[in-house]
């Protein structure tokens, strides 16, 4: 600094000479001499002087001077430590912008006194630093290292070496401190692993002291060839005496170290070293364990090996039992579950973790009842423990809880562990998870009642039906003869509307028992909600609000129409019933497609697309008691005369019929959502076909009748002959195939009932196509609950005749078929 100065000095002395010379300058000291214009013209040259001095000051001395202290302050930034001035109240008055990378504090922050260095040494070293540094300034001292720990701003300790320099005024007495801080945390580290290596290598040489002092294992001494110099006496029963033999001899039998020998390791590196070996003898095979380290002179020269060798036979085979007991429990399918007395997990397998959800180490160390479902109650966990408490196994059935909030169920068996001693030491619960096999049980009995029902139902309906088909036909026929008598026409009209309800009460059964003729036609289920969402507005009360949502794009099913709408009216009026006070109804359609997971909750459902139709209401809802027999048919919640109980079993039939499924979600005072899914298809809508009802027709044409029913079978005689047809008899589909074969060439067309015995009108239709490909016919419904037959589907332009019917109804559709309309 000092030289620094007097270059700058010298500078500015030179430039000084060089302006007093200039001839201007010598012009006004001549002035000055000659009078007040002489002093004037001094003035003028000082302040010419001034003007060109200062800039040329700023250009030969700030500039330079300003460069250099910048270089300095970059070199001191630069340096791989910190550089800084120290106070004796801790300040600063300049430290090195490094100081941010060692404590993560900006160096301003330590110049203007936010952050003091005194804060941020660690409290253990703070007051030996103080002691340290009073002393050092006591003395006189210059120099002094220390080093110490620091805190970072991330909330870590680094460690620091301080290598400072103390400043005396020329008193002797204490000015400042000039330091570099250094960051050694790495070193620091590595000394610590260092040392835990020195502990570590000691303990290990106290572990061999040890092990050699014990008699029950085997010891042996080698020298630096492997030759064997000591044996104690478990040694010798292990292997023989090999005194004088080279190890490799006595082990394994070989002419050269063996490989992985310890001896030769523990040689090589001063270690310990343990392996397991294999050993055959006079005794058989055997396992042993030898443990290996070298033996030292005073010099710290190896001059031979020890070995503790120890029978492990009985250990390895222990360990390949258990191994091989942890490997069948670990890839066991059900779940085992290790609890200690107080039900605390102390183990679970992964069966368990891929059945629940949770994993080994979210379970263990909790009790079991995370799992609960709240669906067994407090006595039932009694029984339990009473159980398990008297040393005794129990098995039972668990309805639990996943970690998704879904439940399983699973069949248990729960043991008490024992120990040699014979008490009770824990509990271990093997469990599989039935799920799956309760619900196909629980599908399988459902449908089983379902068909049962179904059967009866179906049997029912098909005598009603030939019931109500004679009752109205012959009904017809008396009305013909007395229509003179009002009182007679009027009373026959009576037996009418009662026939009319029984037909509908029979249609209703056999939409439940599937035995219903569908007509399927590709149709968007869009379109259906759409039409029917005007007529439920009529049917439904002002304060039930309707929200239809139809999907943004066509959803499309091959099905009957008249029945989606039936399921869509059955479903919307048993939402608004549910809604006495009002509410809210939502229908909706979609698409979607069935993933593995939702197979998993609903195995009974198939994999694929499906159109789903969805009606939820903000009703009741439903209890589980009440969901399970919901499609039951004549189960109702509605009182007398307000509801069949056949209405959801309709539906029930009709999804099923059409290879559909519908799924219930309901609690109490939360509404209820039916969705439906039919099998999607890949096709454009069918244009609706009205079927006009002409005037009733006659003709002369031979026509082939098959019905089982006999009075069904006179009133259709009597009917057809009447409208001038000549009618061939046949009770069932073989005596119509033999009558076929006598008379084809005259039968016009063939009437034939789906069902009969011996065979259905169906079968008998498909001979007769045989030998006549263009025979024409009618069909007439008749299910049997004693035929065996596939759901009945019509395919299109095949004509048919639902029963019961009315007479004229007969005559229209037996001129329609014959005229090919």
């Amino acid at each position: 600094m000092k030289r620094v100065g007097n270059e700058v000095r010298s500078i500015f002395l030179k430039v000084l000479a060089i302006v007093v010379s200039a001839e201007f300058f010598e012009t006004g000291i001549h002035q000055l001499v000659g009078g007040p214009e002489g002093l004037a013209g001094i003035l003028s040259g000082v302040i010419l002087v001034s003007l060109f001095s200062v800039p040329l000051f700023y250009f030969f001395v700030i500039r330079p001077y300003r460069k250099s202290a910048e270089q300095r302050v970059s070199l001191i930034n630069n340096l791989p430590g910190v550089v800084y001035r120290g106070h004796r109240d801790w300040s600063v008055s300049f430290i090195g912008a490094q100081v941010e990378q060692v404590t993560g504090y900006a160096a301003e922050e330590f110049l203007y006194g936010v952050v003091r260095w005194k804060d941020l040494i660690h409290p253990y070293d703070l007051d030996s630093l103080k002691r340290t540094f009073r002393e050092t300034a006591e003395a006189k001292r210059t120099a002094l290292r220390v080093e110490y720990r620091a805190l970072h701003k991330d909330g870590s300790y680094r460690w620091l070496a301080d290598r400072r320099q103390f400043i005396y005024d020329a008193q002797g007495k204490f000015r400042h401190v000039d330091g570099i801080l250094l960051d050694i945390t790495d070193r620091k580290r590595a000394e610590d692993m260092l040392e835990t290596t020195r502990r570590k290598t000691e303990e290990e040489k106290a572990k061999t002291e040890a092990i050699i002092a014990a008699i029950g294992d085997g010891i042996s001494i080698q020298d630096r060839q492997f030759r064997v110099l000591y044996q104690n006496e478990v040694h010798k029963g292990m292997i023989g005496d090999q005194l004088g033999k080279f190890c490799y001899e006595a082990y394994e039998k070989k002419d050269r170290v063996c490989e992985g020998c310890p001896v030769a390791i523990s040689y090589r590196d001063g270690g310990v070293h343990t392996v397991e070996k294999r050993v055959e003898n006079e005794k058989g095979v055997m396992y042993i364990e030898i443990t290996a380290s070298s033996l030292k002179d005073a010099s710290g020269n190896i001059v031979a090996g020890i070995e503790m060798v120890r029978d492990i036979t009985a250990r390895r085979r222990m360990e390949e039992d258990r191994s091989r007991l942890a490997m069948a429990v670990e890839q066991s399918a059900e779940a085992i579950v290790v609890t200690d007395l107080e039900g605390t997990i102390l183990y679970v397998n992964p069966a368990f973790e891929r059945i629940t959800g949770y994993s080994r180490e979210e379970a263990v160390g909790k009790n079991p009842r995370f799992l609960h479902s709240g669906k067994h109650d407090e006595s039932f966990y009694k029984k339990m423990w009473d159980t398990l408490a008297r040393g005794e196994v129990w098995t039972g059935h668990f309805v639990n809880r996943k970690k998704d909030g879904s439940l399983y169920e699973e069949d248990a068996m729960i043991s008490p562990v024992r120990d040699s001693s014979g008490d009770v030491v824990s509990y271990v619960a093997v469990k599989r998870d039935v799920t799956r096999l309760v619900s196909l049980e629980k599908q399988v009995r459902t449908a089983q009642k379902m068909e049962s029902v179904g059967n009866l139902a179906g049997g029912i309906a098909h005598d009603f039906n030939n019931a109500l088909t004679g009752i109205v036909g012959f009904g017809e026929m008396v009305k013909l003869r007395i229509a003179n008598d009002p009182k007679a026409l009027s009373d026959l009209d009576e037996v009418f509307r009662c026939a009319e309800r029984a037909s509908v009460l029979t249609r209703q059964l056999l939409t439940f028992a599937r035995r219903q003729v569908i007509d399927p036609v590709n149709l968007d289920l869009n379109e259906v909600m759409t039409g029917l969402v005007k007529l439920l507005r009529k049917v439904t009360r002002e304060d039930v609000e309707i929200k239809p949502f139809p999907a943004e794009y066509p959803v499309m099913i091959r099905a009957d129409r008249g029945q989606v709408e039936q399921v869509l009216m059955n479903l919307c009026l048993n939402a608004r019933d549910a809604m006495p006070e009002g509410g809210r109804l939502v229908i909706e359609t979609g698409t979607t497609s069935l993933d593995d997971g939702y197979l998993k909750r609903y195995p009974y459902m198939k994999a694929g697309r499906y159109a789903v139709l969805s009606v939820s209401d903000t009703g009741t809802g439903m209890d589980e008691e009440t969901r399970e027999r919901v499609f039951e048919p004549f189960f109702t919640t509605k009182g007398p005369d307000k509801g069949t109980g056949l209405g959801l079993a309709m539906v029930y039939g009709i999804v099923k019929q059409h290879d559909g499924f519908i799924h219930v979600y309901s609690e109490p005072g939360k509404g209820t959502t039916f969705r439906v899914y039919f099998p999607e298809v890949d096709a454009t809508a069918d244009a609706k076909v009205i079927v006009s009802q002409g005037v009733a027709s006659g003709g002369s044409e031979t026509i082939l009748l098959a019905e089982d029913d006999g009075s069904v079978r006179n009133l259709m005689e009597q009917t057809l002959v009447s409208y001038g047809y000549k009618v061939l008899i046949a009770c069932d589909g073989e005596e119509a195939l033999g009558i076929f074969r006598r008379e084809g060439k005259e039968i016009a067309m063939a009437v034939l009932d789906v069902v009969m015995p011996k065979k259905g009108g169906k079968q008998a239709y498909d001979e007769m196509t045989k030998t006549f490909p263009g025979m024409k016919v009618l069909f007439l419904s008749g299910y049997s609950a004693n035929a065996i037959h596939d759901d009945f589907v019509l395919h299109p332009g095949i004509p048919f005749l639902q029963k019961p019917f009315d007479l004229p109804s007969l005559a229209r559709k037996v001129r329609e078929v014959l005229d090919g309309k």
